[in-house]
């Protein structure tokens, strides 16, 4: 289940999250099975990807596609 929304108050262990969309309790609580549940956040740091940075993602493609016989394009798509 993935949820997605902006972070709100946070302190030193604790965060708030504003959902963009209103929680479905009961699907949590299905998901949960009566465990705890344990959550992931991604902070989005809006950089880009630096130009070295997207030879490099590049050669690694045409790497990979070399290994495994591909056309570099089928890898990219």
């Amino acid at each position: 289940m993935t949820v997605f929304g902006k972070l709100g108050k946070y302190s030193k262990h604790k965060l708030e999250i504003e959902t963009d969309d209103e929680l479905d309790i009961y699907k949590i609580s299905k998901y949960a099975n009566g465990r705890q549940v344990s959550v992931s956040v991604e902070i989005e740091d809006g950089r880009r990807i630096s130009p070295d940075q997207r030879r490099k993602t590049y050669a690694l493609i045409h790497d990979v596609c070399d290994y495994l016989g591909y056309p570099d394009d089928a890898m990219e798509a």
